[in-house]
């Protein structure tokens, strides 16, 4: 048996990062390695204002923030951005009175990339790209167009093409309902103005997707369409 593709996950529409960090060499390695991760990373120059019209998150370092404007914190507070606080134990900064994250010099990079998961909350319903291979991922539903396949958890479900397009829609448009009549026409390039291929199509599909019965529900809205919904 082949062995499944590891994939690695980034945002389709990248967070953006604003490090301030007074450790020029730490800050390149952080910088390396976020944008690695599929993070937009600024490092803000001591005595400059940042560039991105947005910001998602700010790293920085107490000896950092002191280079730059006093309004600064201020400004980030006001947006209500959140921000990770670098903190050196053996100096004799005081961590910023502003409600922040807080992680202890020296760190391991996998912890920073947790905090700023959890920072971020990392929303379940972002959609993410691979970058291995042609697949994108929401809820933790990871979707395979080529061999129209949905995997999550280590489970694979191999889906025929009706089942898979059908599926596609419902979850674009998950918590909404999606009429027979727009799913029709999806089949009707293979089963004309039949209604009955529509409803055995959900039939299987809905029983392909038992094993993720505890995450999603498909549900029929009787004499309208269907509608799946996340628990």
């Amino acid at each position: 048996m082949q062995q499944e593709q590891k994939n690695t996950w980034v945002d389709m529409i990248p967070k953006r990062i604003l490090l301030i960090e007074s450790d020029r060499t730490l800050a390149n390695m952080l910088q390396y390695g976020l944008i690695k991760q599929g993070y937009q990373v600024e490092y803000l120059e001591p005595g400059s204002m940042h560039a991105f019209k947005t910001i998602d998150l700010v790293i920085m370092d107490s000896p950092g923030i002191e280079l730059y404007p006093g309004d600064l914190l201020q400004l980030l507070s006001d947006r209500h951005i959140p921000i990770i606080e670098l903190i050196d134990k053996s100096s004799a900064h005081q961590p910023l009175s502003l409600k922040a994250s807080h992680l202890l010099k020296p760190f391991d990079f996998s912890e920073l990339l947790q905090l700023i998961d959890h920072s971020l909350g990392k929303e379940k319903t972002a959609i993410q790209v691979s970058r291995e291979q042609t697949a994108y991922r929401i809820h933790n539903i990871e979707i395979y167009p080529s061999g129209s396949e949905i995997r999550m958890n280590g489970s694979t479900v191999h889906l025929t093409w009706r089942e898979f397009q059908i599926f596609v829609v419902l979850l674009d448009n998950q918590g909404k309902l999606v009429s027979s009549d727009q799913l029709q026409h999806i089949l009707s390039e293979r089963h004309a103005n039949d209604r009955n291929a529509l409803t055995l199509t959900m039939f299987k599909l809905r029983n392909k997707c038992k094993m993720f019965s505890d995450v999603f529900e498909i549900k029929t809205i009787i004499k309208n369409g269907y509608q799946l919904d996340f628990k």
